[in-house]
């Protein structure tokens, strides 16, 4: 069982989630457990809005080469991302 004050690590700000936030989707780096339904009670209750769908992405690790050292290197985490659609009239204020 997942508590959900450990589901939402962070909202996750890039130019496409800027652009996905006019539309009323917004994008939030969640724990890598969690399913659409966790994420969905986790966001209705922290944020306390009306939700519409919940969307998830797995961003898988990648191979980063050192720039010192030739050959050697290392793998970037996995991240799992939500989408979070919010129903029309409803509005999220993460930056205040």
């Amino acid at each position: 069982m997942i508590i959900e004050s450990n589901i939402i690590l962070g909202y996750h700000l890039t130019e496409k989630s800027n652009y996905l936030a006019g539309q009323g989707k917004y994008v939030f780096l969640v724990s890598p457990d969690a399913n659409k339904r966790s994420v969905y009670i986790a966001v209705k209750k922290y944020f306390k809005i009306e939700i519409e769908k919940v969307n998830l992405i797995n961003r898988k690790r990648k191979w980063m080469p050192h720039k010192k050292n030739k050959g050697r290197g290392g793998f970037t985490k996995n991240k799992k991302y939500a989408i979070v659609t919010l129903k029309t009239g409803s509005q999220m204020k993460l930056i205040q």
